[in-house]
């Protein structure tokens, strides 16, 4: 595989525990998108529906990534 280059912004950021990004029973889609919950504010509008509007991924595949979140106590 070729080397991968990653562009970090300096600032805003969001802090996620290693442990969720290293835990083997989750699927990389799962991972981004507890990372992406996580950088919103208190008080955010959850819903399943305000999520896809600003994510590529459909309702289905969305609502699967929060399951396995929820299956593994990262999501109640």
């Amino acid at each position: 595989m070729n080397k991968i280059e990653f562009v970090k912004e300096k600032i805003p950021f969001t802090q996620v525990a290693n442990g969720v990004l290293t835990d083997k029973r989750l699927s990389a889609k799962a991972k981004g998108l507890y990372a992406y919950l996580y950088s919103k504010p208190d008080g955010w509008d959850f819903a399943v529906e305000r999520i896809c509007l600003e994510m590529k991924d459909g309702r289905d595949s969305l609502q699967e990534g929060l399951r396995e979140l929820e299956k593994y106590g990262f999501l109640t």
